[in-house]
């Protein structure tokens, strides 16, 4: 018997270059850290159970065979060693995040001359005066109006880039700044998409000590986990057409990124800053899930019965759990029932090529209940994550930047 050890596993993740059609895996796919990994056919039966002299039911059929599987993997950047590090290289869990139809894109950076006026408003175009045709998208609201002189103006170049030392126009907020300086890159991000084009299904492999699966047309579901004192999780849930299973051994030699993740402590987390606690808040647990929904593309001229997966809706959202405020300081219910929306942030980490931060311009708490932790007042918040307003472009819900 081979008394195979369940700890002795591997997940490859690779983006597949025709939808539905499975890739080979290589040892640089499975360079994620996975925790509790577990991989499940789910094949329904059709019963052959006609009418006959005897009640005995004869063998069923399996149809359409789907293969889910789930592991987490540690949050943390990505494995490059040169110094400082180059913060575009992609981490070991980036081609799964896209896998879970989120794009990716370099944001640049660049410092400001005096005398800007404005807030430049995330996900808004702009434009430099001088060269109307180079544009820019903006990475997270920048507020121009209160001295001192604010942080680097973020965002991801257009087709036709904006120069150092352009002045730039906000074609929504009409903010207006000078750059001042060089472009220089600030990380890599990853922000939904409703587009599957270019293909964003993946071929997940399973190697768990002497055996193989297979799964392709794969796309999944990613759910971030965050608790005090520990690493935070990227829990990912895939659902795909079945491949195969065969004996094989572990890929080897895989080289797993040298970083240490980076602990929820000390990290910097803004909820609706234009409360008073907005940046204080107390809290020991968050998370947030893009909660696609999973849906297979059923083809009878595949003898999976299956193409691939589709994600057509997603509803994002996550929950909390901060010390209960004073209305003066956190008015929790009333932003509840007014559907008021503010920006959400926080960030994991603080050495370069090891920082991953997540923003949100449009958050809108979604509900609040009264409960207890070790006998202090504590509001449990759900909340969900939106595009600004129906006329925006959207794709924007929630931004994941590794730098």
């Amino acid at each position: 018997m081979a008394g195979l050890l369940r700890r002795k596993r591997q997940i490859a993740v690779e983006l597949e270059t025709v939808e539905g059609t499975a890739e080979t895996p290589a040892v640089g796919d499975a360079t994620q850290l996975v925790y509790n990994p577990s991989f499940n056919p789910e094949i329904d039966v059709f019963e052959r159970n006609p009418a006959q002299a005897s009640l005995t039911t004869l063998i069923g059929l399996p149809g359409v065979q789907l293969f889910r599987g789930t592991w987490e993997t540690e949050i943390k950047g990505a494995n490059d060693t040169a110094s400082p590090p180059d913060v575009t290289t992609v981490p070991s869990w980036g081609p799964s995040l896209q896998a879970c139809s989120y794009q990716v894109e370099t944001v640049s950076q660049s410092v400001l001359s005096a005398g800007g006026s404005g807030t430049f408003l995330d996900g808004e175009t702009i434009v430099a005066t001088v060269s109307p045709g180079q544009t820019a998208v903006i990475y997270k609201n920048l507020d121009l109006t209160s001295p001192p002189l604010p942080g680097p103006l973020l965002f991801v170049q257009g087709s036709t880039p904006i120069d150092p030392a352009d002045a730039v126009t906000g074609q929504t907020s009409g903010a207006t700044a000078t750059l001042s300086g060089a472009i220089t890159d600030y990380g890599l991000m990853y922000r939904p998409t409703s587009d599957n084009n270019p293909i964003n299904s993946a071929t997940v492999t399973s190697f768990e000590d002497g055996v193989k699966k297979t799964f392709k047309g794969s796309r999944g579901n990613a759910t971030f986990n965050g608790t005090v004192g520990e690493p935070a999780f990227w829990a990912f849930e895939f659902l795909g057409v079945f491949g195969s299973v065969v004996d094989d051994g572990l890929l080897s030699p895989v080289v797993y990124e040298l970083l240490t993740p980076p602990q929820l402590l000390g990290i910097s987390l803004s909820l609706h800053p234009t409360e008073t606690a907005g940046a204080s808040l107390l809290f020991e647990n968050i998370s947030f899930s893009t909660n696609n929904d999973l849906v297979p593309r059923l083809s009878a001229n595949d003898s999976a019965g299956a193409l691939s997966v589709k994600i057509p809706t997603r509803s994002p959202g996550g929950s909390m759990n901060p010390e209960m405020e004073t209305v003066a300081q956190f008015d929790f219910l009333n932003r509840f029932i007014g559907a008021n929306s503010g920006e959400l942030f926080w960030q994991l980490g603080t050495s370069q090529g090891n920082i991953v931060e997540f923003y949100s311009a449009t958050t809108v708490i979604t509900g609040v209940t009264d409960e207890d932790r070790n006998g202090i007042a504590v509001a449990g918040l759900t909340f969900g994550l939106h595009k600004a307003n129906v006329n925006s472009a959207g794709d924007d819900e929630i931004k994941v930047v590794v730098r």
